[in-house]
């Protein structure tokens, strides 16, 4: 294992095909699925009058959304000034799908094409990985990281029995952190969301709710 950092030779390191930098902003790793985004952005920019809504949106998704979606549970919460290219990158790419200006409103384009924002996609996987520790779908390892209010000491049944605690943080870069984030989303859906489903229908949910509010928005 090296040391990475300022002052060394390697600034970044590579776990689980994760850029990791010193500081955890983020840099290396964005700027790679930059790199991505950019490419896939050429191949639908030429064949954007040739081919159907479907098959631009199949073709991106094969070409970098996944790269959006693997473990944005840990970067995806990077700070906005970190994440602006990657969210300018999906922006142009949704515009390509549906063969709009390079100016227009992006949320009824997002939202025609069913595919979630980069901030809405990072809240939705969060979203399910609490639904999965709640219906005990994940590793035990877990329990040792989240703890529902309803299994702290001397926990007394209450309507946030089901919410995950809390962590204190005292200051920005900690309530970034997917400790605390992850629980103050899935605490905030279970204000409007049936979680005691299954997970197919608790999908359905959380994804009509953010389609729903891009009606409200243009950006």
């Amino acid at each position: 294992m090296h040391r990475i950092g300022k002052d060394c030779d390697e600034k970044a390191t590579k776990f689980l095909d994760i850029l990791i930098y010193d500081n955890l902003t983020w840099k290396h790793h964005l700027s790679h699925i930059n790199q991505k985004v950019s490419r896939a952005l050429f191949s639908l920019k030429q064949v954007k009058h040739f081919l159907p809504k479907q098959c631009k949106k199949t073709l991106s998704y094969s070409l970098f959304y996944s790269h959006l979606s693997y473990g944005n549970l840990v970067w995806g919460n990077a700070t906005q000034s970190a994440l602006r290219q990657t969210i300018l990158l999906q922006k142009r790419a949704i515009r390509l799908i549906n063969n709009a200006k390079y100016n227009s409103h992006t949320d009824p384009r997002f939202r025609s094409s069913r595919i979630l924002k980069l901030a809405d996609l990072v809240e939705y996987q969060a979203a399910l990985f609490a639904f999965d520790l709640n219906t005990k779908k994940l590793p035990i390892s877990f329990n040792d990281i989240f703890t529902f209010n309803r299994d702290l000491p001397n926990a007394r049944v209450t309507r946030q029995s089901d919410h995950l605690y809390v962590a204190k943080s005292y200051n920005i870069f900690a309530s970034r952190l997917p400790l605390i984030s992850i629980p103050k989303i899935w605490n905030k859906w279970m204000n409007v969301l049936i979680y005691q489903t299954t997970q197919g229908h608790f999908k359905y949910q959380l994804k009509t709710h953010i389609f729903d509010a891009y009606n409200s928005k243009r950006t």
